[in-house]
């Protein structure tokens, strides 16, 4: 595998059997962080974090046909913060793969298009277990794909003029999302720098 990677440092970790936890932030030159053979290795992941990644392009390398299924079937939070060249995030065959999925949060991708891009005549897309969308600064988004975050229940949309989705009001989701989480994210109109 031909990983391009500089540094990954794993110490003292005596009880660690699966890598839970992933987050990679301000990787200046990172055009794409799985490749579709790494993604087999990574079936407990929980959290997926990228952040200030200006180069980013893919989050899984552009292999469609290629990628593998379930290939996070335990995959909890995925955020995405400040990654201006990515278009979209997954590959549609990647969403029917995430029956764990509960907060989707993206801030601030300028040229982010798509949450997910169709391989063909396919454009509906289903999460199950979706419980939390957050999207905020996304001036390119566009909703036509069929997505079902209607039934989310718990919505924020900020800033997103070609976006159709209606937001939940801002006290709801304040409240609404500490009581399910517990304030466990510290989540709200003034620490979503934090989330």
């Amino acid at each position: 595998m031909n990983l391009a990677l500089k540094d990954i440092d794993l110490d003292v970790l005596p009880m660690m059997t699966c890598l839970r936890e992933l987050k990679i932030k301000q990787c200046e030159k990172l055009k794409i962080v799985f490749s579709t053979s790494i993604i087999r290795c990574l079936p407990q992941l929980l959290t997926l974090r990228i952040e200030e990644c200006n180069e980013l392009k893919h989050i899984i390398e552009d292999d469609l046909k290629n990628t593998t299924k379930t290939c996070f079937p335990k995959l909890n939070t995925l955020v995405v913060v400040k990654c201006n060249k990515l278009k979209y995030v997954f590959p549609m065959s990647i969403c029917k793969e995430l029956p764990e999925l509960h907060i989707l949060m993206i801030r601030e991708a300028d040229e982010l298009e798509e949450i997910f891009v169709s391989e063909g005549d396919d454009h509906k897309v289903e999460i199950p277990n979706l419980k939390v969308v957050v999207f905020e600064n996304l001036p390119s988004l566009y909703h036509d794909q069929g997505i079902q975050f209607q039934a989310v229940k718990y919505r924020f949309i900020l800033n997103c003029p070609k976006l159709s989705l209606v937001s939940a009001s801002t006290a709801d989701f304040e409240n609404d999302f500490s009581g399910l989480y517990g304030g466990k994210f510290g989540y709200g109109t003034h620490s979503i720098q934090y989330f």
